[in-house]
């Protein structure tokens, strides 16, 4: 297989829970550092769907990051990050956890969500978020930063 990596930099979206408004643009990493309010934080980035999957198209959410986050891409739970974990693959040198992504969940548009659960808010980071691409050898993986 075929492996092509998106970086979802950002801008993200950072928001604490009855915080009105979108929130703040941040980009990664990011850490709860200086978050003392007993809130729960959100990160929320969109992205467009890759061009050109085809039915073998395999997907996942990669990340490292440190603290325990529930996941979602267009409001759908994916996981959690202490339930996920994937094996270290050739592109990355850092550990990482992953979720693999339904195609039939892709929109044009998406909303990935890192919801960060547990106290206290502050111990959590996100280090780096990837949309993975797996396709059969001899298919084309079109992609890049999106």
């Amino acid at each position: 297989m075929s492996e092509h990596r998106i970086r979802l930099a950002g801008p993200w979206q950072f928001r604490l829970s009855g915080q009105s408004g979108s929130g703040r643009s941040e980009r990664l990493p990011l850490s709860g550092a200086g978050v003392t309010e007993a809130a729960k934080v959100q990160l929320t980035r969109g992205f467009h769907a890759p061009p050109r999957l085809s039915s073998d198209s395999r997907l996942r959410l990669a990340f490292v990051g440190s603290g325990q986050f529930v996941v979602r891409l267009n409001g759908e739970v994916l996981g959690c990050s202490s339930e996920l974990a994937c094996k270290p693959s050739e592109a990355a040198c850092l550990p990482e956890r992953c979720c693999r992504i339904p195609t039939e969940l892709l929109k044009s548009f998406n909303e990935v969500q890192f919801e960060v659960v547990g106290e206290p808010a502050e111990g959590w980071s996100l280090e780096g978020v990837w949309l993975v691409i797996s396709e059969p050898c001899g298919q084309p993986v079109d992609g890049g930063e999106s």
